[in-house]
């Protein structure tokens, strides 16, 4: 695991308390733990998407699965995210 200050561990509690602020702390910080981030971002289907976009190292399909919450985001998902599994959402 990286060297990382509690005072980081603890910002990254922080920000994964809603999805909004888990997404764009994994987005901003290099050493953000994937996963955790992750996990808390895709309780919402919005920033699910946006996490499988724009986050490298990203579950793409724990994303695609987070956003069947919503079937607008789940069809968007489908179409937008290259690595996206669309025989799971049919269009």
């Amino acid at each position: 695991m990286k060297n990382i200050s509690k005072e980081f561990l603890a910002e990254q509690d922080e920000a994964c308390r809603r999805p909004s602020t888990a997404y764009f702390f994994a987005k901003d910080k290099k050493d953000a733990d994937i996963e955790k981030c992750q996990e808390a971002a895709c309780k919402h289907p919005g920033y699910a998407y946006s996490f499988a976009l724009d986050i490298e190292g990203a579950d793409i399909e724990y994303c695609q699965k987070a956003t069947y919450k919503n079937h607008c985001w789940a069809k968007r998902f489908a179409e937008e995210v290259p690595e996206a599994d669309q025989k799971k959402y049919k269009i």
